[in-house]
């Protein structure tokens, strides 16, 4: 019982170390990033005020206010706000409304923030900033560690933090820092379950899938990602397929629990957000195929990428790295983050606008960043073997 309150108190003190580390680093990364606020930030920091108990017309100030401290000039330029101080035209339009309730269906971004308003004011959506940089440096420091060691952990973080690929949406005061977040946290709990078949890791990962659900669009790519990794381990005739066949099933149930609540609240069905981009944000009437069109976007925008690539070195490069890392180091674990790779793409395929690929595909960047690291700790410990066998060069008489 000692030894186990023992390990429970390295654990807390161990995180509450990492923690400092990431909030000092969310605070250098905040001095430097820029731009740290773009056009959702209207929305769901109105939302966040609102939660706080904030009347509408102030809430749309207060968010009015907050972009035009921390977003691009260029968008602040084309924004615009009428006499009642909306800053949004669509109000008073009921078929519009769909529009409003893609941005409700999310609300953790918004209750986190309205959490810290007492305290922040109108800054309380940068604790969500600051929240997404703490939670990869702890689950990096406490989940990864254990599996990788520090010095493929510690090349993971600061990859992370310092790639402005992806550093510049982690603190970004929308819900994609937060949603980056999340999905390591999860992809984190289930490579600890698949190497130590603790359910106490199955849980964690249905609770971080659940919180995800209701923050970010990604939620619904980690069941595909993880069926994936079935399949792969049946193939190889791995027993650790059955962990993964379990915490596949468990990662839908946050799904199926978001269902429910966007049915009971009234929020968007599936079949309103495929009309999303075919109607421009439901500006125009709804489109007979929705499917078509987005498969139709999706294959000129797959086109437009492969030719982008070989003007992207970085990208390409990391690419090719990565997959060795992953090769390399033939780990079961690390199999989920590798299959992510492929699978995140979905996200750019439901959602295509290429202006936003950046952004969509963010989340990549952390399965390249864990490649590239156990690429780069294997390459060190090679050299590092192969120096301990150099025979000695002698020197003097006799030599």
């Amino acid at each position: 019982m000692a030894a186990v309150r023992s390990l429970n108190r390295h654990w807390l003190l161990r995180g509450l170390a990492l923690a400092m580390v990431g909030l000092a680093a969310w605070v250098l990364m905040w001095s430097t990033i820029r731009p740290r606020a773009g056009y959702d930030t209207l929305w769901y920091s109105m939302y966040a005020y609102q939660y706080a108990g904030v009347a509408v017309h102030e809430s749309w100030d207060l968010s009015w206010q907050l972009v035009h401290e921390y977003a691009d000039p260029q968008l602040l330029a084309t924004l615009r706000r009428d006499s009642s101080g909306a800053w949004w035209s669509g109000w008073d339009e009921p078929a519009r409304q769909r529009w409003a309730g893609l941005y409700r269906m999310r609300p953790v971004m918004p209750l986190v923030s309205a959490a810290g308003f007492p305290l922040l004011g109108r800054e309380a959506p940068l604790l969500v900033s600051a929240a997404a940089v703490v939670i990869v440096t702890v689950a990096a420091g406490l989940l990864l560690a254990p599996l990788t060691g520090w010095l493929v952990a510690g090349l993971f973080l600061v990859l992370t933090l310092g790639n402005v690929y992806l550093a510049r949406w982690l603190v970004d005061l929308t819900t994609d820092g937060l949603g980056i977040a999340l999905w390591f946290l999860a992809l984190a709990c289930v490579a600890r379950f698949v190497v130590t078949g603790d359910r106490r890791w199955l849980v964690a990962t249905g609770s971080s899938g659940l919180v995800l659900a209701f923050t970010r669009q990604s939620a619904v790519v980690l069941p595909v990602t993880l069926a994936i990794c079935t399949l792969v381990a049946l193939i190889a005739r791995s027993s650790t397929w059955q962990r993964f066949a379990v915490v596949a099933a468990v990662t839908i149930l946050p799904l199926l629990a978001f269902a429910a609540y966007a049915a009971v609240a009234g929020l968007p069905s599936i079949a309103d957000q495929l009309q999303d981009i075919p109607t421009l944000h439901f500006s125009r009437p709804d489109v007979p195929n929705p499917i078509g069109f987005l498969l139709q976007r999706d294959a000129g925008i797959g086109a437009r990428l492969v030719r982008s690539l070989p003007g992207q070195p970085l990208t390409w490069g990391s690419l090719l790295v990565a997959a060795g890392g992953f090769v390399i180091a033939r780990h079961w674990w690390s199999l989920p983050f590798a299959v992510a790779i492929g699978t995140l793409l979905l996200l750019l395929a439901a959602h295509p606008v290429l202006t936003e690929a950046d952004r969509t595909l963010a989340p990549i960047w952390l399965s390249l960043n864990l490649g590239i690291a156990l690429f780069a700790a294997r390459t060190i410990a090679w050299l590092s073997a192969r120096l301990r066998v150099r025979p000695a060069v002698g020197f003097g008489i006799g030599s």
